[in-house]
């Protein structure tokens, strides 16, 4: 994933995060807002959820579902919390629980711009 779709800055995930608009699985939550031009995306795992390799792990999948299954023209900014569960999901089950929140996601972006609309 390139590094424009990637966000670093911390106050900028803090922002993110407090919104408290989320989406979520059995396997990670999705805080989003609307963004500006393009995707970016976060990630956070805790320490609790594992060794290095395993935080490493969860977002190297995550990062090749979102680039298989998104469009990346999308205006959404991200931050992906992962959760323990993941541990034990496959691939496939990664795969469909994250189309599953971005059908939700995108639904929801479009019912806010649909009422920003009206007021």
């Amino acid at each position: 994933m390139k590094k424009e779709y990637r966000i670093k800055k911390s106050e900028e995930i803090a922002a993110i995060c407090k919104r408290k608009v989320k989406v979520y699985s059995k396997y990670f939550y999705i805080y989003y807002q609307k963004g500006i031009n393009h995707i970016r995306v976060a990630f956070s795992t805790s320490k609790k959820y594992g060794h290095a390799y395993e935080r490493n792990y969860a977002r190297r999948v995550l990062r090749n579902v979102i680039y298989q299954n998104m469009d990346l023209d999308l205006p959404i900014d991200m931050v992906i919390v992962v959760k323990n569960e993941f541990k034990e999901a496959n691939f496939d089950e990664i795969t469909n629980a994250f189309k599953m929140c971005l059908k939700i996601l995108l639904k929801n972006i479009n019912k806010e711009e649909k009422t920003n609309e009206i007021n």
